[in-house]
């Protein structure tokens, strides 16, 4: 027979955040039963009781899950952090990510920036290793921590770039983890890391 058309639920859908970059909620249908499933059976879970600096936590819970779509001409985003007070961040790619079109940019060390001022920010400035641009084969797992500054990079390629994003966060330490100032501040050391 025909499909049935689901009443009472809200109707996913894209938001453009950037020129060409799409994201849409995963959790606006039904939050609980896929939290559920991703909580208890992903395969990232072991590291998801680790804390950004180590020390064990089991509170980590499913705070975003959503889909990316870098479409092609679409712009790098602004560099920024996930979450400025911790919290793990998992991507996985629906396509091959290439410098083409458009891997996230991560400036290693970045994480540090916050750990205490001005130290945090010393460790993060003189970290050996600055940038990486991982390219990750479709259904690969990247996981980093959610305070890692970072962007997505343009898409110079002819092709989408859909990637699946889900964030882990303590439910005590919620996204972003600072105010506009805040935001602004981590986009500015992004740009000052990346062009030093």
């Amino acid at each position: 027979g025909q499909p049935r058309a689901v009443t009472g639920l809200p109707r996913a859908r894209f938001v453009e955040s950037s020129k060409g970059r799409f994201h849409m909620s995963l959790l606006a249908n039904d939050k609980e039963a896929l939290a559920r499933q991703l909580q208890t059976a992903a395969p990232w879970q072991g590291l998801l009781d680790m804390n950004y600096d180590g020390r064990e936590t089991t509170q980590n819970t499913l705070t975003m899950a959503q889909l990316l779509d870098s479409r092609p001409g679409s712009l790098p985003q602004n560099w920024h952090a996930d979450n400025a007070t911790g919290g793990v961040t998992v991507i996985i790619p629906l396509v091959d990510v290439t410098y083409e079109n458009g891997p996230t940019a991560l400036q290693l060390g970045s994480h540090r920036y916050n750990e205490s001022w001005p130290q945090g920010f010393i460790k993060a400035f003189m970290s050996p290793t600055r940038l990486a641009y991982p390219q990750i084969c479709r259904g690969d797992v990247l996981v980093y921590s959610s305070r890692l500054i970072h962007r997505g990079e343009s898409n110079d390629s002819s092709s989408s770039r859909p990637i699946l994003v889900f964030r882990y966060d303590e439910p005590s330490l919620p996204a972003p983890g600072v105010g506009l100032m805040g935001s602004q501040f981590i986009a500015f050391m992004g740009w000052l890391l990346n062009n030093e």
